[in-house]
């Protein structure tokens, strides 16, 4: 992979992380008025007015700003991913090893599930790290349900790359099939 683009990916997945911490220290009142316009917003373009979305079980603000952690967790598992495939399998800890310590080769689903394990563990890491900076927050308060709304963010977020990694290996190796290198 090219030397820019892996830390491209590695930049990304870190202002990702910010973006959730920004969000966390955020004051009640700057939160509440970001979830009701992101609201506002999400109903105009649904239901096509405020009012006729008024009914609809994600429209209460707090179903709402649980349903807020699935795309920002989405975007830490896709870019989670993305930068930790920019490491060598072999590089990794408790990767195999061969008698003798030397790195042991995977296979390409060997690498990929082993690079999932990573990103999931990582995106675990950044979910149970912001609930507990909610926890001391004056203005914030902890939820196992902000959790499991993180864990199928992030969840479907590699599940989504690793469809796509797939796909464009299928699309590659029918390219190569056909000569068709352009």
């Amino acid at each position: 992979m090219n030397k820019h683009l892996n830390w491209l990916f590695r930049i990304l997945f870190l202002l990702n992380i910010g973006a959730i911490f920004f969000l966390t220290f955020q004051s009640r009142a700057d939160t509440l008025a970001m979830s009701k316009q992101v609201r506002d917003i999400t109903a105009q373009t649904v239901a096509g007015s405020a009012e006729a979305a008024s009914a609809a079980w994600w429209y209460n603000l707090k179903n709402f700003r649980q349903l807020a952690h699935l795309p920002e967790y989405f975007a830490l598992g896709c870019t989670g991913l993305l930068a930790v495939r920019t490491f060598r399998a072999a590089d990794m800890p408790f990767g195999r090893r061969r008698r003798g310590g030397a790195p042991a080769e995977y296979s390409r689903a060997g690498r990929l599930l082993l690079h999932c394990v990573y990103a999931w563990v990582c995106c675990l890491g950044v979910s149970c790290l912001d609930q507990a900076c909610k926890h001391f927050l004056p203005t914030r308060e902890f939820s196992l349900g902000d959790m499991g709304f993180d864990l199928l963010g992030y969840t479907c977020g590699i599940l989504a790359v690793c469809g796509g990694l797939k796909l464009w290996e299928i699309w590659a190796a029918h390219k190569m099939r056909k000569g068709n290198y352009s």
